[in-house]
This record gives structure tokens, sequence and C-alpha cells, in this order.
């Protein structure tokens, strides 16, 4: 397969003269997300009862996974050439995105023991903090502590449980008619014996996004699109070679 470096200048080769498409998508990204959050908090939702509050954030995330669908395409029309416009991150939402859903659902369902652990330990982790403190600040400084150590873990379990299905979107373009058990299974067959170049990819732009919290999110408008065309790059390079089982291409 294509190596780091080559996908890389290939993406920003790709990306020249579309900086403007892309950068005008990420910020319309931006604002149909904070739309979707604010939906959510102005309804009321936000402050119901457990249940409800699981429920709506469940949808608001779902729906926010359709745009990260439309994403994909606009990268891959970059990457291919292809006319594109910034609308297009709206197009999972047009076209009858049931499997997409099905298989997101799925994913949800997979990340749950992750997420179910981290909220144990930053419960016993509280409890253990207010036993032992000595002063208010010190307290403070231990539950901030636990917050982040606990969410960095287990951001990182959620990240490696999604990992095989990071192609669901990408293949949903091209097999909108396919079921979601069928986008998961090819995403894990597509990702066998390549999951590591794919997490040493996204390692690679740690740095990029590093930049972008020093500009307040304002880097990330075009660090976004050169990272998700890499992964586009990196999609048809995988889908060219085939899966490592058979060596036929899908």
């Amino acid at each position: 397969m294509t190596g780091r470096s080559e996908l890389k200048a290939r993406a920003r080769t790709n990306l020249l003269g579309r900086y403007g498409t892309a950068v005008g998508a990420v910020i319309l990204g931006q604002l149909a997300g904070g739309a979707i959050l604010t939906c959510f908090i102005w309804s009321g939702l936000a402050y119901a009862g457990l249940l409800i509050r699981l429920l709506s954030a469940a949808i608001v995330l779902l729906l926010l996974m359709l745009l990260k669908a439309g994403f994909a395409r606009l990268y891959l029309s970059f990457m291919q050439q292809r006319k594109a416009a910034a609308t297009d991150i709206f197009y999972a939402f047009t076209h009858h995105p049931d499997s997409l859903l099905t298989a997101l659902i799925c994913e949800g369902l997979l990340c749950i023991p992750a997420v179910a652990a981290g909220i144990a330990i930053l419960y016993l982790s509280a409890d253990r903090s207010g036993s032992y403190t000595a002063s208010g600040v010190y307290s403070a400084s231990v539950s901030y502590a636990a917050l982040l150590g606990t969410a960095a873990v287990t951001l990182c379990l959620v990240y490696l449980l999604m990992l095989p299905y990071r192609f669901v979107p990408w293949l949903f373009l091209q097999h909108s008619d396919w079921s979601g058990p069928e986008l998961m299974r090819e995403s894990r067959l597509l990702l066998h014996q390549r999951k590591a170049r794919l997490v040493g990819l996204d390692l690679s732009f740690a740095g990029w996004y590093g930049l972008c919290l020093l500009s307040f999110g304002i880097g990330s408008w075009w660090v976004r699109p050169y990272h998700g065309s890499c992964i586009a790059l990196f999609y048809l390079d995988a889908v060219s070679s085939g899966t490592p089982e058979d060596g036929e291409s899908i």
C-alpha cells in the first residue's frame, strides 16, 4: 500500500484550488452541528430525566455522524478530482441512510462497556478523593486529574473499538444498497492488517490538532480537510488493494 508520506503529498496536491470549498464545508458543518446541539438544549431535553437525556444525546450523536458521512463524500470527490460543493456534507440526510444508521447504532452499542467503565471509575475516584481530602483546593485538583485521566483512557478505548468500522461511512457512499451488518463486515475486512497503519496516520496529525487548540479551533478549518483527504486516499488504496484474505478488490 501507499506510504504515509506519499498519501499526504497526494492529498496536498489534490486539495490545491479546493481549500475554499473545504474550509466552507467545515464551517458549515460546525454551524449545523452547533444548531443541532442548540436545539437539544433549548428543547429542554438536556434537563429531562436520565433516560430521556441519554436517548436524546444518542439521536444528536447519530445526526452528527451523518454529517461525517457527508464529509467523507466531499473528501472522496476531492481526491477523485470530481466536482464538489460544501453542501455535500448533507448527502446522507437525503439518501436513505437506513443501513448507515443501523451500523452506527451497532457501533455505539459496542462502545457502551468502555463508556460505562469510565463512568464507574469516575464515580469511585470522586468518592475516594472526597475521603482523603485535606482542603478544598486539593480535592479539586484530584477531581480534575481523575476526570482528565479517565476521559483520555475512555476515548482511547472507544477509538480502538470503533477502528475496525472506520470505513463504514465510506462504504455506504459506494454501496448504499448494503445492509448495516454488511457495511460493518466489509469495513472489518478492509482494515484487517491495516489498522496499525491507519492509527499511525491519525497520530501523525496530533501535532497539527495541537496547533488547532492554540488557535482556538480556527486551524481545524484547514487541518480537517487535509486529514480527511488522507483518510480518503487510504480508503481508496485499501479498496484497490482488496481484502488481505482473498486479494480481490471490492
